[in-house]
């Protein structure tokens, strides 16, 4: 009070002082209990800057950066760039759950971790009820799943126990060989069915390009076939589904327009058809001698 306008040179480098060290415009002018006293009134910061422009640009722009940094440390453990496990967040990054009405942050790596090799045991009575279970056939699926109604832990809980209990591994996996045995039993392959024999469930399964016994069939075959259509004569079918293969792989068309191509080639084999006769059609109506019988010589057919 009763001193001219702004702050004396004194004030001015302590204020600058305290901007270098990291402290906010708030904590130096507000004199509240979390900030201590004030060193000026915000009112005559603001005076002090219309007096001395220079001062002020420098003043305001690490006054910035301060605010900035304080609001990167807000919220929960704020600023922190690892987990007390060492994680750091920049690489494996945050998982974030929102867990009985409250907003939580968890390190991922830390995550990952648990789950593949917890340390902490579940209580000594839910180990016992969990081994009992084993023991009478019931599979690891049926009381770790919690929409069941035999839910007794996470699966996280057995993993640990199968670490860390003697002999709990063990009955795992004797119960889950006994599972494989129910649900999976041996099955006989019949190697050359036939016909007449082959029931109507089997495991084999015949292909539509590959044989009797279906193999691993070529995609470029298994497209082509899908858009050629079945209506088609079998003869003619089988043509046009050569022809369109062996164009893609000679490049000639692009595998997006095998449909039309298709269509295309066999509408010319149709066209082709109208000008052409077997020689095994019928050479009379009344009557079954093929056409070749009554070809001669003499009509240069074998000249």
């Amino acid at each position: 009070m009763n001193v001219p306008p702004g702050m004396t040179s004194e004030l001015a480098d302590e204020f600058m002082r305290r901007l270098k060290a990291g402290e906010t415009l708030r904590r130096i002018t507000s004199g509240d209990k979390r900030c201590g006293a004030a060193l000026v009134t915000p009112q005559r910061f603001e005076k002090h800057c219309e007096l001395h422009p220079e001062w002020a640009d420098e003043a305001m722009r690490l006054a910035k950066a301060n605010g900035k940094a304080a609001d990167a440390s807000k919220g929960w453990k704020g600023g922190r760039t690892h987990c007390k496990s060492g994680h750091p967040y920049a690489i494996y990054g945050i998982l974030r759950k929102n867990h009985c009405g409250g907003a939580y942050r968890y390190c991922t790596a830390c995550v990952s971790e648990s789950y593949k090799a917890p340390k902490a045991l579940p209580p000594s009575e839910v180990i016992e009820k969990a081994q009992q279970l084993l023991r009478a056939g019931v599979p690891v699926r049926q009381f770790t799943t919690s929409q069941l109604p035999g839910y007794l832990c996470k699966f996280r809980a057995v993993r640990a126990m199968r670490l860390h209990v003697p002999g709990f591994n063990e009955m795992v996996l004797m119960n889950q060989s006994k599972m494989r045995r129910i649900i999976n039993p041996t099955i006989t392959t019949i190697v050359k069915p036939s016909a007449h024999i082959l029931p109507r469930s089997t495991n084999l399964k015949a292909s539509r390009l590959t044989g009797q016994i279906a193999g691993n069939s070529d995609y470029l075959f298994t497209m082509v076939d899908d858009v050629v259509s079945r209506a088609l004569p079998r003869d003619i079918r089988m043509e046009v589904i050569g022809m369109v293969v062996l164009d893609v792989l000679d490049g000639k068309i692009r595998l997006a327009d095998i449909k039309q191509a298709a269509k295309k080639y066999a509408s010319n084999l149709y066209g082709e058809q109208k000008y052409t006769v077997s020689l095994d059609a019928p050479a009379f109506r009344d009557g079954n001698m093929p056409l070749i019988d009554r070809l001669s010589e003499a009509d240069g057919m074998w000249a």
